[in-house]
């Protein structure tokens, strides 16, 4: 992973310089994507190599990562990512039953999303 940040409005160009799937997650900032405003918490993936160039505003900060893609199919629910839709429904109801361990400190409890 890579914390990218622009002092100034430029253009990150990346082709050929990284190898399978790449994706950007906007921190601060924004950046625009043709006539589409991507900002804050949004998430862009670029699945070929080579075509990644991403225009960034003033101000904005990135993380960048990526790589080869997994050989097996995995699966995302929530928080949670595996290989296998059982492990997955298994780590919703330890969530739910409140078995994974507690941030020192913290005494809140986010409950899982029902969709």
């Amino acid at each position: 992973m890579v914390d990218i940040y622009a002092e100034e409005s430029n253009t990150l160009q990346l082709k050929d310089q990284l190898k399978g799937e790449v994706a950007f997650v906007i921190v601060e900032g924004k950046r625009h994507l043709e006539d589409e405003e991507v900002g804050v918490g949004q998430m862009l993936i670029s699945k070929t190599d080579h075509q990644c160039e991403i225009c960034l505003e003033k101000g904005t900060r990135l993380l960048l990562f990526g790589g080869e893609p997994l050989e097996e199919e995995h699966f995302l629910l929530w928080n949670f990512v595996s290989h296998s839709k059982e492990r997955l429904q298994q780590a919703k109801e330890d969530w739910k039953a409140q078995k994974f361990p507690k941030v020192p400190g913290d005494k809140t409890y986010i409950p899982i999303p029902e969709k």
